[in-house]
């Protein structure tokens, strides 16, 4: 399906300026009838926009995205996190060589005094790349203030895959730890910390954390031609947890 469309727009760039609205019109068209392309499209020229629309390859009822339809993030998000800990490591309210329980996060628990903010952002915590601990922590819980620092801090102590640093392996957890983190210094709860440290001073002013499944556009996955709607939405901190909407 890549294959078509780039091969569509190459030859977009070939057509002449009278007839290229026609030959626009006419690759599109056939580049989606051999592909299960849905979604939007762009194609700019020598800074001339030539097509930006919604292009539908299916007949099922699908809600298709338009230029203000939050876009679901998933784990493109965790560069705002790795941002936002770093500007605040910047501006002095976070030490990337000091362990995490030293400055006030997971104090509780043996494995805090072992790992440092630099660990969790290196992906050398030695934390698992999930965490699966009974019913009560199968998903972060948000407190009345929408921070989930305070569940975070209840986590049970558990041995780490190996002593910070000496290995490398990818955990969703130091996002989770990262995020309590951000909120700790910055005495906000990621929605807000995040509109401050970046979409504010980028003017994404319609960018933030999705705050239930009706919030942003749902993925799906095509079987036999059928449409199954795919549920993303995990709710975490600073975990695929944001849109964007420029």
């Amino acid at each position: 399906m890549s294959r078509i469309l780039l091969f569509a727009i190459s030859f977009i760039t070939l057509a002449s300026c009278q007839s290229k609205n026609r030959k626009i019109q006419e690759v599109v068209q056939k580049a989606v009838a051999q592909s299960d392309f849905n979604g939007l499209l762009y194609i700019e020229q020598n800074g001339e926009v030539l097509f930006n629309g919604s292009i539908r390859f299916t007949e099922s009822e699908l809600t298709m995205p338009n230029e203000d339809t939050p876009i679901y993030l998933a784990s493109l998000s965790k560069v705002f996190t790795e941002g936002a800990a770093l500007q605040l490591h910047d501006n002095g309210l976070i030490n990337l060589s000091s362990s995490i329980s030293d400055q006030g996060v997971n104090e509780h628990q043996q494995f805090g005094s072992l790992i440092t903010p630099h660990h969790l952002l290196e992906m050398r915590s030695g934390l698992p790349r999930e965490f699966s601990y009974g019913e009560e922590f199968a998903q972060v819980i948000y407190d009345e203030l929408d921070r989930a620092g305070p569940f975070l801090d209840t986590l049970p102590d558990f041995e780490l895959s190996f002593t910070p640093r000496s290995d490398e392996e990818y955990s969703n957890l130091n996002y989770w730890i990262l995020g309590s983190m951000i909120e700790e210094v910055t005495d906000a709860n990621p929605d807000r910390a995040f509109y401050d440290l970046i979409f504010d001073r980028l003017s994404m002013r319609s960018s933030g954390l999705v705050k239930s499944d009706t919030d942003v556009l749902h993925g799906y996955i095509f079987e036999d031609g059928l449409g199954r709607k795919m549920i993303l939405i995990i709710r975490a901190v600073m975990l695929q947890v944001v849109f964007i909407r420029v």
